[in-house]
């Protein structure tokens, strides 16, 4: 499937880029590695009019550590990152995380800032032209009724992304800027809306340029995934497990699911394993915290019974591997 026409934009510095963006408003879109986004436009479910490249932009490239803060450019390439003994140090969740992406030839090319922005997908929605022919359009391409679970007017496409969990366990934020040099920070989990059809916003003219992830001393993370091929494939499930440990007793932990609705399902863990000895922990409790209502439905390759249970499984693996390197 040959790509449609549209304008092609390759800046050198950012300012140009606010530039483009304030030009042509919500027509253009940033494109970082593509690996996502070309399919896409391939398929015509995305058809942007401009595109503009963030390749040559050394400046969100990169990572860097300052004290107990990690700051990573948005365009650093997945490849860097599971190269980088630093993030394999300090960040073991953000490294196996990486290295679950797809395959090294896509990992040369795909960020760590358009893994985080990816779309959220589905077996009616991720197909061809000739495909859709067949059948009226889902919710999230332009329809008026979910394919997935017919009748239904909310859109049921999951996020599948494997490094946005682990940032969000990690507690990283995500610095966002503007025209003129205005700029914001906030957690990685307030991207997300919530919302299958547009599962990720941001205003218009702004554009993600960094991730700030703290490093903490006494700390143990894990990432944890569930596909059915050992590469390529998207999570069907999976788990990011972050804990921190003061004088003794666990005082941080966090469980963050992939594949599990819209958006990264944070599980809270307070009552569970906070002011506990990481070896107290109960791993079996594990399961019982996860909800028992996620926005599960059949439009993945396995039914939504199977992958439910597997939550379970996969999230207690991140956590006893986040609480063995403590």
């Amino acid at each position: 499937m040959r790509l449609p026409y549209f304008d092609f934009f390759e800046p050198s510095t950012l300012e140009e880029v606010f530039t483009i963006m304030e030009q042509y408003g919500e027509q253009v879109r940033p494109l970082a590695g593509g690996t996502d986004m070309i399919p896409l436009i391939r398929f015509g479910l995305l058809q942007p009019s401009q595109l503009v490249s963030l390749k040559n932009l050394r400046e969100l490239k990169g990572i860097k550590r300052q004290g107990q803060v990690l700051h990573i450019g948005a365009m650093t390439t997945l490849s860097e990152l599971a190269g980088s003994p630093t993030i394999k140090q300090d960040l073991p969740v953000l490294h196996e995380a990486v290295l679950a992406v797809a395959a090294p030839p896509i990992r040369n090319v795909a960020t760590i800032g358009g893994n985080v922005f990816q779309n959220s997908r589905c077996l009616f929605y991720n197909q061809s032209p000739a495909w859709r022919l067949e059948r009226q359009p889902c919710l999230k391409a332009g329809g008026k009724l979910c394919l997935a679970v017919p009748g239904r007017k909310k859109c049921f496409s999951v996020y599948q992304g494997d490094v946005a969990p682990a940032l969000i366990a990690a507690g990283a934020k995500v610095r966002i800027e503007e025209k003129n040099g205005k700029l914001r920070e906030v957690p990685v989990e307030q991207l997300f809306t919530g919302q299958g059809r547009e599962p990720i916003r941001v205003r218009p003219g702004e554009l993600a340029t960094q991730f700030i992830v703290p490093v903490s001393q006494n700390a143990g993370s894990s990432y944890k995934k569930f596909r059915l091929r050992s590469a390529v494939d998207y999570p069907l499930a999976g788990a990011a497990a972050f804990v921190a440990v003061k004088r003794g007793m666990i005082e941080l932990a966090r469980l963050v699911l992939s594949a599990a609705g819209p958006a990264p399902l944070v599980v809270p863990l307070d009552a569970f394993a906070i002011g506990v000895k990481p070896s107290g922990v109960e791993l079996d409790a594990i399961g019982r915290l996860i909800p028992k209502n996620l926005p599960l439905v059949n439009n993945h390759i396995l039914p939504a019974s199977y992958r439910r249970k597997m939550f379970s499984v996969f999230a207690k693996r991140a956590m006893k591997n986040a609480l063995d390197r403590v």
